[in-house]
């Protein structure tokens, strides 16, 4: 043998130099004598996935004591498919606009174990269960990092909902 695949699916980050530590162990165990040996992975996902943030608005709320339950207008079936096929760890942050200044972030610091789910209405269209957010609004925003890969060519036009129709916008930091 003279190339060795290991795969794709690195995510970038600590995560990354872990799995590097692991695999470069795993080498030296298992190919030590291999003379030459030419070891290539996949990276797509490395170089993709911190690329495009996902910024979704809050359609839906409904309080259940301390429990919040929110519906944004992306999900499992669109841009957020790779959640559930990839074990991605989702995390949002929140985003508000207002016409007051003090509204433009949320107010106060108090948390609730919140559910976030997509718009299709179909029970695994979960985002996040018992994730701790600030008290939302409707048209509030949920932010998601890590978006560039598997997003978009993964997502479906399930319940109606067409994944071909966002908006996009593309701004260049300098």
């Amino acid at each position: 043998m003279k190339i060795l695949d290991i795969g794709g699916g690195f995510s970038s980050g600590s995560k990354f130099d872990e799995a590097s530590l692991i695999i470069n162990d795993a080498i030296k165990s298992y190919f030590e004598n291999e003379e030459d040996l030419v070891v290539i992975g996949e990276l797509g996902t490395y170089f993709a996935e911190t690329t495009f943030t996902l910024a979704t608005k809050v359609t839906g709320k409904r309080v259940r004591g301390e429990l919040r339950e929110y519906w944004i207008d992306d999900g499992i079936y669109g841009t957020l498919c790779m959640t559930i096929y990839d074990y991605f760890i989702i995390t949002c942050s929140i985003l508000r606009f207002g016409s007051k200044p003090d509204n433009v972030t949320c107010k106060g610091t108090k948390t609730y174990p919140s559910m976030v789910f997509g718009p299709t209405l179909d029970l695994t269209d979960t985002i996040l269960k018992e994730y701790p957010l600030l008290e939302l609004e409707m048209n509030d925003w949920l932010v998601f990092s890590n978006m560039g890969a598997y997003t978009t060519s993964c997502a479906t036009n399930f319940n109606g909902f067409s994944s071909s129709a966002k908006n996009i916008y593309i701004a260049y930091l300098s």
